[in-house]
């Protein structure tokens, strides 16, 4: 998306020196990835193919990672209840996300991450977008904020600051609309 949102600004917008992208999400985490996959067990086919696992392109993953996807799901929420888990509890999300089902995010009532195991991993087109993410931010000056879009000053934006703001839709039916995710 980063890509795409300067490359409107570099042909649109001549004179932009700012690109805000209000609504970025969580963004990309690369380190220590493989280390939770290999911990929990979790398919490479990067560095091993589908037929280790038994699956095929069509068919997935799914069923070899089910189980192992449910325990590193159970141990993610079991640390987010804490709300003391940090670095680690960000990564575990990132690597439930990659292997959950259309790679989306789900919570319940409960606040638990809730989505079944999807057929794909962390395959090599994922790690090589990725890469390519994190190698373009090594090129520029960017700055990364989390924080409510509500309260952040408007003034610190002036006629050089392309605003790109792509929220959340309440009107569709996605997964982050459940449970009272987007209200408003």
């Amino acid at each position: 998306m980063l890509g795409f949102i300067r490359s409107v600004a570099d042909s649109e917008c001549k004179g932009i020196e700012t690109v805000a992208d209000i609504f970025a999400g969580t963004g990309q985490l690369l380190a220590d990835t493989d280390a939770v996959i290999s911990s929990y067990g979790l398919s490479d086919t990067r560095t091993y193919g589908y037929e280790k696992y038994g699956g095929t392109g069509s068919a997935g993953l799914a069923e070899y990672n089910r189980e192992r996807y449910n325990r590193l799901r159970s141990d993610y929420n079991a640390l987010s209840k804490k709300g003391e888990g940090g670095y680690e509890e960000t990564l575990m999300l990132f690597v439930l996300i990659v292997f959950s089902f259309n790679n989306q995010m789900r919570f319940n009532s409960r606040g638990e991450f809730n989505m079944p195991a999807g057929k794909r991993d962390f395959n090599s087109q994922m790690r090589s977008q990725l890469t390519a993410f994190a190698e373009r931010l090594k090129e520029g000056e960017y700055i990364f904020t989390a924080q409510d879009f509500r309260t952040h000053p408007a003034d610190s934006w002036n006629e050089d600051t392309f605003v790109y703001a792509d929220p959340p839709y309440l009107i569709s039916r996605a997964t982050y609309n459940g449970n009272g995710g987007w209200t408003e």
